[in-house]
């Protein structure tokens, strides 16, 4: 009878761990096999889907303020170490991260920057102070200005990261 209670015991537990990693699957994500890299390096990606997800702007300036809300496509990607910042040179400082989209045959075929509001962090730590580092583990990506049929020829995405 202990054995009964044991297997039991088993089931319940496995069935309520695999609800939980069924998650993605259960909210219509797409997984993706992309490679990653940051200044040619490559970046060990945990997990990597797109995923449909609302997102919002805000903004107020001089006693006026509007928002606006809209849906979109996100990449989003578990990594197990942090994306480095790359040096800085003049750019556009609106942008804290650009992605470059290689191809099959590794050739460019497109370029995006991507401001604050297009990236979203998830951090394991929060930075206390200025001799310790944050550690994200965490991106999601917004897809609303990349073509489709851009991301279907995409074989490797270079992520590049500026401090702004």
């Amino acid at each position: 009878m202990k054995w009964l209670y044991w297997v039991i015991g088993v089931c319940w537990f496995s069935s309520s761990w695999g609800i939980a990693q069924q998650l993605t699957d259960q909210m219509g994500t797409i997984q993706t096999k992309f490679v990653f890299t940051s200044d040619d390096e490559p970046l060990d990606i945990q997990q990597q889907f797109i995923v449909k997800a609302p997102n919002s702007i805000h903004s107020s300036t001089e006693g006026k303020s509007y928002g606006m809300g809209y849906e979109s496509y996100w990449l989003e990607i578990e990594t197990n170490t942090d994306i480095p910042y790359r040096s800085s040179r003049i750019r556009d400082l609106r942008s804290p991260f650009e992605l470059y989209l290689y191809d099959g045959n590794n050739q460019l075929i497109g370029q995006i920057r991507l401001g604050n509001q297009k990236v979203k962090r998830v951090f394991t730590s929060v930075r206390m102070d200025e001799r310790r580092e944050e550690q994200v583990r965490f991106y999601a990506f917004d897809l609303v200005d990349i073509p489709l049929s851009l991301l279907n020829q995409t074989v490797r995405i270079e992520i590049m990261r500026y401090w702004i």
